[in-house]
């Protein structure tokens, strides 16, 4: 089994840690690196995920035609191999109807690639959330550790998520 794409198509320049917002035709033809990075995020999630990584391709392809619940593919490529990836989707208020967050849905970076890709995606989505006039980035994880990593990025921890299961599984 392939462990990542060896290589996108060229229309992803060839320069050091590029960061761009994937077309369908990129999203296609580097599926099999973002799905290899959805399923190792949900491998760590330990079973609180329930999506499968066809479902956020879905909803990638909603983004692609700007349809509601739609999502962004944001690629961070080295030499023109994706090393890390972020996927972005409005967060709406509940009582205002109005989208006030662009949620990180899902964030992955190869870990045997060393490289500036999260500093880079990083301001690259904060700079585009800035730009559509979102009053914050937001993200849910189960991983407790992360807060500290992403703290020196100025992220903070502002609520906590509880859940009462209604069915057993």
């Amino acid at each position: 089994m392939a462990r990542r794409v060896a290589e996108c198509p060229s229309m992803i320049a060839r320069v050091e840690t590029e960061v761009l917002c994937a077309t369908r035709d990129t999203m296609v033809a580097c599926w099999g690196f973002v799905r290899h990075g959805l399923l190792a995020v949900k491998r760590k999630a330990k079973g609180a995920i329930v999506w499968h990584p066809e479902h956020l391709r879905l909803a990638l392809e909603k983004g692609f035609t700007r349809e509601p619940g739609g999502a962004e593919l944001w690629l961070a490529c080295s030499s023109g191999t994706p090393v890390a990836f972020v996927i972005t989707t409005p967060e709406y208020d509940p009582f205002l109807n109005l989208p006030m967050s662009l949620y990180v849905w899902i964030s992955y970076h190869d870990p045997l690639v060393r490289s500036d890709a999260v500093p880079k995606l990083e301001a690259v989505i904060e700079e585009v959330a800035r730009a559509r006039g979102f009053a914050s980035l937001r993200c849910m994880t189960t991983r407790k550790g992360l807060l500290p990593r992403l703290a020196p990025f100025g992220w903070r921890q502002v609520l906590v998520v509880l859940e009462k299961p209604l069915y057993e599984e």
